[in-house]
């Protein structure tokens, strides 16, 4: 019998490489590994069904799963956010000196829902006390844009969130003063937006923390891991009909880990962070494949997830339900 074809799809090849450069192999199966960025990717998984294995955000594969897609993860996390909340730039006229002070303030984001939020939020009411319902919310992502909206999404109704219109930009608008704040900025410095950098030194805009490394590492010690935001999905109907897939391809996204270069890296948006830092805060045995290595952050993650409205029911999903069964030993 001949292997079962099985086509990949990741925002990145990154840590992966081995898997598409074919030195590593996954028992039984034919992969065909493609990159589609990820800003496409996102839209593109909840409306198109000709993908076998797919990176998706974890709040957005999560709220698919509660909408009854025929969806279950492996435990690869392919995207992780260190203490994102202390990339957040303010306006120098927004009153804003600390924390505390963005309560009541119009902060801009890409769109409400995105995976970081889910641990920007946390960080923001764990530590500063500051709830999502304290804050406005601007949107950068029109509807058509959205990763969210197409899977029928919905905030909760207790907190504000406006779309900033189609002409307008975050970074302008902040820089005119039209928003307080903007929190995880993804500009590029291309087409004409800002980087991250070049908005956080413009005369009109400060960092929220004078030193958001040492906040970052702060924060990141305290919790004890680094923060998933993107996980690897496969149709249900796939592993009903071959159980061993799960575990083939668990096995070969550590595999393909151990010979990655920048395997135990996770990259800030605006500073540099070496190997010694981040074995600091978050402990020498990381690994982006795997439950008990990681077993921490996926608690707490899945415990936002209903806290935040991204699942249903007064307790998190079990690990069973995330997961597919034959992978909760990893």
């Amino acid at each position: 019998m001949g292997k079962l074809k099985i086509n990949v799809v990741l925002g990145h090849r990154g840590r992966f490489e081995a898997l598409f450069d074919g030195r590593v192999q996954a028992e039984g199966l034919d992969l065909n590994a493609s990159v589609t960025p990820f800003n496409d990717l996102f839209r593109i998984v909840p409306q198109q069904d000709d993908f076998d294995v797919a990176e998706l955000s974890v709040t957005g594969y999560l709220w698919g799963l509660s909408q009854g897609r025929d969806w279950i993860a492996l435990p690869v996390f392919p995207g992780w956010a260190f203490a994102a909340h202390a990339d957040t730039v303010c306006h120098v006229g927004s009153g804003i000196e600390s924390p505390q002070d963005l309560k009541g303030k119009r902060i801009g984001v890409p769109e409400y829902p995105v995976a970081a939020f889910l641990w920007i939020r946390d960080a923001l009411e764990s530590r500063y006390g500051i709830r999502p319902q304290d804050l406005q919310w601007f949107e950068d992502r029109q509807p058509e844009q959205s990763h969210y909206r197409l899977m029928d999404y919905a905030a909760p109704s207790d907190v504000s969130i406006e779309i900033i219109p189609k002409e307008k930009r975050l970074a302008d608008m902040l820089i005119a003063g039209e928003l307080d704040a903007v929190m995880r900025y993804l500009g590029t410095g291309k087409g004409g937006q800002l980087a991250l950098n070049d908005l956080g030194a413009h005369p009109s805009v400060k960092w929220l923390f004078a030193d958001r490394k040492a906040e970052a590492m702060t924060h990141c010690r305290h919790q004890g891991f680094f923060e998933p935001i993107h996980c690897v999905i496969l149709k249900k109907s796939i592993v009903a009909e071959h159980p061993w897939v799960p575990m083939s391809l668990c096995n070969a996204f550590a595999e393909a880990v151990k010979l990655s270069a920048d395997a135990n890296y996770v990259t800030p948006a605006s500073y540099k962070l070496n190997m010694a830092e981040q074995i600091d805060v978050a402990g020498a045995g990381f690994s982006p494949v795997g439950v008990r290595s990681n077993r921490a952050a996926i608690d707490r993650m899945l415990m936002l997830a209903q806290r935040q409205g991204f699942t249903a029911g007064k307790e998190p999903l079990p690990l069973s339900r995330v997961f597919d069964s034959s992978t909760l030993e990893t």
